[in-house]
This record gives C-alpha cells, structure tokens and sequence, in this order.
C-alpha cells in the first residue's frame, strides 16, 4: 500500500491538489489502466490499479488506519447511510459517480420533468368553450376574476379562457410594438369569440377586414338596454354602408371588483370563434 508521502506521486499530481483534482486525476487513471492492452500481464494491472486506490483512499480520507495521528478527515467521520448500506450500495463510489456525471445526471432530471409536465398538461387539458381577448391600455390583474365571474354567470361552461394584449407601457416602443404585433396576429389567425378593447384599439381592428361580426342584430335585440353612445358604428373598407361592429358595456356588473370596472370596454364578436352560443350567452349576461 502507497505510503502518505508518495501519494500524490502516485497518482501524479502536486502537493497542493485539492479534492476535485483527485478526483478527476482518479478517474482517469482507472479508465486507463482497466482499458489500456499495452501492461505485461494482468497482475501488473491489478497491482498498479490497487496502488491507485489506495492513494486515492488515502488523499480523500478513506484508509483511517493510514491516517497520519490516527486523525479522520471529517468526511471519514460520517456514519454510513444506513439506506446505502442495507441495499449494498458504496456511498463512496457512488458519490464519486454522482460527482463524475452530474451534468448529464442534472440533464437528464431537467430532460423527464419537462416531459412528466408535457405529459400532465395533455392529458389534464381543458379546450375553452369561450375564447376572449382582452386588448388596450389595461391591468392584467384581475384576468383570472373575471374568468371566474363569467363561467359562474354562464351555465354549462367549463373554460372561459381570456388572453390579456394589454399596453401598459406607453413610454416603451419596444413594448408598444410587441403588443401591436401580437395583437394583428392573433386577430389574423386565431379563433376568437369576442374582444374586450379600448377605444384605440377598436379602431385598429375596424380597419383590419374580415375580423369581426356586424352587431346590428345585437343592437336591435337589446335596444332598450343599450344607451345610443355607447353603440360604435363603422363603414369598413369593404361595405357600402356602416353597421354596428362594438358595443360599449363598461357599465356592466360584471367587471366589478376586476380592476376593470373604470376603463372604456368596447364589445366585438369574432367572425372565426366556435362557440357562438356561449357567446350569446356572454352578450346576454354584459347587457342583462
């Protein structure tokens, strides 16, 4: 067995070579010399292989009769993991494996949560049976209230779900162009039912075609629960004659307690949504 003095020699490294050195150090020697076909016979491997780990053991505190003073490093002085010990398991080898393979270990954690999660999120998904956009100069905050009021006042729904494009910065073009630009996309290609929106933005969307649905049906239905201001007539670019395309209902109940009930809310109806008559339902339960 290697003596103290000669275990750093040994094992080819300098005096002042900390743990992680002789680790490192350790494992390459053992790869080498249990893989190298170049040694004479295997009793020289074997006996360049034990001179190995007990330097190794010797350097990391593991041979406590070797130690100088009969002193244990405080890792020797640890008890041994009685879980380890009743499944036959070396603590020590098995942390020097841990420590030698801990990048494609934490990888390969970070690898099977983000699946267990891709999983879970399939099969617990819910598809909306009201989709709303929420878009202009709003707090978000109190989207998810909202969504609770009106799956309440809603009967048979199961998921309102509302997407907040809110510009809350006006001083930021960086975040004034990245919600203009979300904004077009989505009403460009998703299916939506019905817009919440302040009056910039309404605009905007009046002057992109084909995006919303004429509302005169709507006006007609509830003429006497809708006040003649808050009606928003436009002749787009391909109709000859204006029609109605929002309804403000910022009045409305059911923004109360949202940190909404203070903001201009106009009302329009996607021309792609999917579910008209949960839509209905939102028109009847904004203008009750």
């Amino acid at each position: 067995m290697a003596e103290q003095r000669d275990s750093y020699e040994v094992l080819g490294l300098k005096k002042e070579a900390g743990k992680d050195d002789i680790i490192k150090r350790y494992n390459l020697l053992m790869k080498k010399y249990k893989g190298d076909k170049n040694i004479k016979s295997d009793e020289d491997r074997k006996r360049s292989i034990e001179e190995i780990e007990a330097a190794y053991n010797l350097l990391m505190g593991y041979d406590f009769d070797s130690l100088a003073g009969g002193k244990l490093s405080e890792e020797a002085k640890k008890p041994p993991n009685p879980i380890l010990k009743k499944i036959n398991v070396d603590e020590k080898k098995l942390g020097n494996v841990i420590y030698y393979y801990k990048i494609p270990v934490i990888i390969g954690i970070i690898v099977l949560v983000s699946v267990f999660l891709l999983i879970k999120s399939i099969v617990t998904n819910v598809e909306p049976d009201l989709i709303i956009k929420l878009v202009g100069l709003y707090p978000s905050q109190g989207v998810e209230t909202l969504e609770d009021k009106i799956e309440a006042g809603i009967s048979g729904t199961k998921e309102v779900q509302i997407d907040p494009i809110v510009f809350w910065d006006k001083a930021n073009p960086a975040v004034e162009s990245s919600m203009e630009m979300k904004f077009v996309t989505m009403s460009g290609t998703g299916k939506v039912d019905a817009y919440f929106l302040d009056k910039e933005r309404f605009d905007k969307l009046m002057a992109m075609t084909n995006r919303v649905q004429e509302l005169d049906h709507i006006v007609k239905k509830y003429e006497n629960k809708i006040d003649a201001k808050n009606i928003y007539k436009v002749k787009l670019k391909n109709k000859d004659t204006e029609h109605v395309y929002g309804i403000g209902v910022e009045k409305s109940s059911l923004f109360k307690g949202t940190g909404l009930e203070n903001f201009k809310i106009i009302l329009s109806v996607g021309v792609d949504g999917d579910n008209d008559e949960n839509t209905m339902k939102l028109i009847d339960l904004l203008l009750k």
